[in-house]
């Protein structure tokens, strides 16, 4: 059925027209204003945790930039289309040019809303411009053209999305609860000894064989699927190994065969090695066989002593971090000798591999959960294009 369709700004013209903060932050106090900005509703809900506080009066500065509370919130700059309900409790403000606050009429149910705008900025449904720094203005959003159904189907379409939407969120809580766990049980296993404890003390150079990667010229780089994938600096992140970009070699002569990746080598980004998510090292997966290693990446691959994911949770350690500060030249890096100079205790053999036990279990349900939250996201996705398009 083809419903009939309103603007955003005809939904809100009779109560507070779209508008964004214009309030200008200044010093942050413990006890003041909430002040609300683009990183507190940048994964589609609000998140309260880190609220800056300011102080503010009530003069017209502030009143154009206040929330009320239950009011729809959406990022126009920066990570566009970011979108979160303020909580009914929410009395504060908003930061300039960067969040529209939109307050819809009594047409439209505010999470039918909600989700329709949710779903556009997933899509990247809005005309974004802006080359420095993306941003969306108030005429553009206050055109966008929303389908309407009658009440009581809004109502019906955002329980169903709602529904989906907090199984989502129920993967993504026991994800990092399991996450939780598993530094727990790091830390308890493998940080330091307690007293009464034997542990042998040891250097990774000990453990493990380290080399760095080969000089591929990456003019003879090919995007072939036939050839062999390069693995580069870009390619390793913190605890995987990401093939968006993806260059490749086509010939394995024989001086190139000592730089394959085997499943379980440990690899270590050596320029720009600290990202927002932490230090990009990773585990290689069946997945990311065969590879070659390039120049400013490290492959350990361990010896008899230690086992791959013990030595792996032992170099994403914050000692490890502190040991390896990165030189501070153009581009920040961690050096060859550092990496295999690093002292660490190493539990026995047997008491190694109770460790590696438990967190294999917990990697594997972590893979469920993470398959499970696709799913969803996938389901949320059709079921949003059924009803909106």
């Amino acid at each position: 059925m083809r419903w009939e369709k309103r603007t955003l700004g005809e939904l809100t013209a009779s109560t507070r027209p779209i508008c964004y903060g214009v309030l200008k932050p200044g010093g942050f106090i413990d006890d003041g204003i909430p002040l609300v900005r683009v990183t507190d509703i940048s994964k589609n809900h609000f998140d309260s945790t880190n609220l800056y506080r300011i102080s503010a009066s009530l003069d017209e500065e502030f009143v154009r930039s206040r929330i009320e509370g239950g009011e729809i919130l959406l990022s126009i700059q920066g990570t566009v289309g970011r979108v979160a309900i303020a909580p009914p409790e929410m009395k504060g403000a908003n930061i300039s040019r960067t969040i529209a606050i939109i307050s819809p009429d009594e047409r439209v149910n505010r999470q039918y809303l909600y989700h329709y705008l949710r779903r556009l900025g997933d899509a990247s449904g809005f005309y974004i411009s802006g080359t420095t720094r993306a941003s969306l203005n108030i005429s553009e959003l206050r055109s966008i053209e929303i389908p309407l159904p009658p009440l009581e189907e809004q109502r019906r379409i955002a329980a169903i999305l709602d529904k989906v939407v907090v199984l989502i969120e129920s993967a993504a809580q026991a994800f990092c609860l399991s996450q939780d766990l598993k530094k727990a049980l790091v830390l308890e296993s493998l940080g330091p000894t307690k007293e009464g404890d034997e542990r042998a003390r040891l250097k990774v150079r000990d453990v493990a064989d380290m080399i760095t990667g080969y000089p591929f010229k990456s003019a003879q780089y090919t995007d072939k699927a036939q050839h062999t994938r390069l693995c580069r600096g870009i390619n390793v992140l913190p605890d995987r190994i990401e093939w968006k970009q993806v260059a490749r070699w086509p010939e394995i002569t024989p001086e190139l065969r000592s730089y394959h990746i085997d499943q379980d080598d440990i690899l270590i980004a050596m320029d720009r090695p600290w990202i927002t998510e932490g230090l990009k090292i990773a585990r290689a997966k069946p997945t990311d066989v065969p590879s070659l290693l390039v120049q400013r990446v490290a492959r350990i691959r361990v010896g008899s002593q230690i086992l791959p994911r013990i030595l792996f949770e032992i170099l994403s350690s914050k000692s490890f971090a502190t040991h390896c500060t990165p030189t501070e030249t153009t581009v920040p890096q961690i050096s060859p000798i550092e990496i295999r100079e690093y002292e660490f205790e190493l539990p026995c053999l047997k008491e190694q591999k109770r460790i590696d036990s438990i967190l294999a279990g917990i990697e594997k349900s972590q893979v469920a959960m993470n398959r499970r939250a696709h799913l969803l996201k996938e389901k949320l996705c059709t079921l949003s294009r059924s009803y909106f398009n």
